[in-house]
Order: structure tokens, then C-alpha cells, then sequence
């Protein structure tokens, strides 16, 4: 079932189950539709790069196996970043595929854990030394300069970032229940986005649209909503009760998982078919959805070790073809996607790593 709050698990470090605690991590344009991949295009836009594996398993391609723990990985063009505990604290660690460099950008001494990346920019959050606040930060790739742009409570929670372009959603209790905030880099300003006072999680934006789950409508179901930046009209997506959770967000589309058929299920919602909803032809869904373009990716319960989410799986809507990326007794969890790639957190060499793999190896 999608929660509200995510456990990391299989870490089995202290700090780091201490620092999520505090989070209480969550699971994750235009005028017209933008141009989607197809699997012709995977090897352009951008180029898939040939880099060094330091473990080659199948399926996948391990980037990061090091001594210690390296997990939450997201992905931007041929550039991934992941939080890293080689140093025995978090930092967060970028691989260049291009290059095939990796670089940590965070100092190895401090607690920084939840990054995300578009472009050249990366948001990610710090824990500093009690009783001092979440300290929230912004780093550009180009310039290599880090800047603080919001702090929270170190006790009210904290979820995972969403970001693209000069804006970035997250959120967090700091106004006493969960709502969904977005600082926007260009006018350096903070927007507090929901005020209801029922929760409002799980938040995702791509250009001028934000999208969340919402639970005003009762205490047992959440809602999908969306707002429109431009026009700052706000519309509730789902109009029955339901357990609609964790929306993702392209330029053309946004996919949920929703319980209204008994089991955890993929929807679609097209802004500009018509009509716009309709449910996707995928097998059972649990948590962690990302996408890209047409491309959707989630984790499932895992057949040999039933009680985690343990199996990768990605859906393209445009050919209704489903792969199941993963089957191995070990968890793989927290996929990420841009095409032409999709990588995850893999505990099959015993400890968190990241591994890639090219969509076009898939279908």
C-alpha cells in the first residue's frame, strides 16, 4: 500500500534510520504535448554512454558498489546522484556517465540525504547537529555552489524533493499537518501551496502543474489533485472515494496507483486526450512510482521474500507492453527513470547499491 511515510529499509545503519525517522520520508507545460520517446529514440536525446560496472549482474549495471551504503538515487539526462555513507556519514554523490566520473558535491562530515537533480541544479536536505533545523540547499552543477534556501524543524517531518527547472515541491508539517510547499529558484520566494487542514503529501511538479495526494475529503481515502501555477486554478482529479496515492508527473500525463478495483492499480490521467482518465492494463502496484514520458516504473511485492516491496517493474503506456525488470530473493526498491535509463536501490550484493539499465535492453 502506498504510505505516507516510507521506511528506508535494508540500510542497517542507526544515523540513517535516525535522520528518516525525523524526515518521516514519504515514498517520490506548454501549449501542446511535448515529444515522447519511443524505443527508436533510446539511444538519443540523450545518447546512451557506454561506463564502467563495478559488479555486472542481470539484469542491471552496478554504478556505485563501495563500502557502505548508497541509496534514494535520481536521475537527470546521463546524470545520477544517490546519498552515500562510504565516509560513515551521508553525503550525496554525483556520476557523471558521460565522463564516468563520480564526485561527491556534499561534505563528507554532514547528514545530507533526499537528493534530486534536473539540469544543473540539485536540491537536497541537511540534518545538522540537535536541536538545529532541517537545512534545505540547492547546488549548481556548473558554478559548484551550494545555497541554503529554506529550514524546517528538525521534529515535524520532512518528504522527498520533486523538482524541474527553477522550481522545487516538497512536504513537510511544519504548519501542524501535512502540506505541500515550493520554493522557486529564480525569485528566490517560498509559497506554502495547500492550506486545508487535512493532509496534503506526496507532492510532484513538472513546468507549471503540480500534482499530490489529498485527504480532505475524508479521514479513510486520498484524493488526486492538481493545481495549474499559470492560472492558479486547483482541480480534484479523482471524484470518487478512493485510496488514489503517489501521482507522478510528465508534461502530458500523470499516473497514480489507485485502490478503487480492490487492489492497487495504475491510472492514467491524459490532459490532452479525451477523455482524460482511463485505468492502465499493469499488474499490481505497491509504491514508488517514477516516470518518464511514456515509461512508468514501481516496485511490487517480490515472490520469494513476500513481505517487502522487492521487485522492479516498468509499463510503456504507449505499447501497453509491461516488463518485470527484477526477480531475485534480494530487495530492489526506489526506482528512478529518464529515458534512455532506469536504475534502482539493490541490496543484492549485500548492501545498498545503485544499479542502471537501458530501456532499450528491456522491450
Amino acid at each position: 500500500m502506498f504510505d505516507l511515510r516510507t521506511v528506508i529499509l535494508g540500510t542497517s545503519r542507526a544515523r540513517l534510520a535516525a535522520i528518516c525517522a525525523l524526515a518521516s520520508l514519504s515514498v517520490a507545460c506548454g501549449a501542446g504535448p511535448e515529444s515522447e520517446p519511443s524505443l527508436d529514440d533510446l539511444t538519443s536525446a540523450p545518447q546512451a554512454v557506454s561506463f564502467a560496472c563495478k559488479y555486472t549482474g542481470d539484469p542491471g549495471c552496478n554504478l556505485s558498489h563501495q563500502p557502505g551504503q548508497e541509496v534514494m538515487p535520481a536521475i537527470s539526462g546521463n546524470r545520477v546522484v544517490w546519498a552515500d555513507s562510504r565516509s560513515g556519514h551521508w553525503a550525496i554523490y554525483l556520476h557523471d556517465l558521460d565522463s564516468d566520473n563520480v564526485v561527491a558535491i556534499t561534505p563528507p562530515d554532514k547528514e545530507t540525504i533526499l537528493p534530486a537533480i534536473d539540469g544543473d541544479r540539485i536540491v537536497y536536505a541537511r540534518l545538522p547537529p540537535d536541536p538545529a533545523p532541517w537545512e534545505l540547499y540547492g547546488y549548481d552543477i556548473a558554478t559548484q555552489t551550494e545555497t541554503l534556501f529554506s529550514t524546517i524543524p528538525r521534529n515535524v517531518g520532512l518528504g522527498h524533493f520533486s523538482l524541474h527547472n527553477e522550481r522545487v515541491v516538497w512536504h513537510t508539517r511544519r504548519d501542524g499537518n501535512w502540506d505541500v510547499y515550493l520554493h522557486d529558484f529564480t525569485t528566490h520566494t517560498e509559497t506554502r501551496i495547500t492550506t486545508d487542514p487535512a493532509d496534503q503529501a506526496d507532492p510532484r511538479i513538472h513546468g507549471d502543474r503540480i500534482v499530490w495526494a489529498d485527504r480532505r475529503h475524508g479521514a479513510l481515502w486520498w484524493d488526486v489533485y492538481m493545481k495549474d501555477l499559470s492560472t492558479g486554478v486547483e482541480q480534484r482529479i479523482t471524484q470518487q472515494s478512493t485510496l488514489g496515492r503517489g501521482p507522478v508527473l510528465s508534461a502530458t500525463r500523470m499516473v497514480w496507483g489507485d485502490i478503487r478495483g480492490g487492489f492497487f492499480k495504475l491510472y492514467e490521467y491524459d490532459f490532452y486526450a479525451n477523455p482524460h482518465e482511463r485505468p492502465l492494463q499493469t499488474s499490481l502496484v505497491e509504491n514508488s512510482l517514477a516516470i518518464s514520458g511514456p515509461f512508468v516504473t514501481w516496485v511490487n511485492r517480490n515472490d520469494a521474500n513476500p513481505v517487502f516491496y522487492d521487485d522492479v517493474f516498468v509499463y510503456d503506456i504507449v505499447t501497453e507492453q509491461e516488463v518485470r525488470v527484477t526477480q531475485l530473493p534480494a530487495r530492489q526498491w526506489r526506482p528512478a527513470i529518464a529515458a534512455p535509463y532506469l536504475l534502482w536501490e539493490d541490496h543484492r550484493k549485500g548492501s545498498a547499491d545503485v544499479f542502471i539499465e537501458q530501456l532499450s535492453s528491456l522491450f
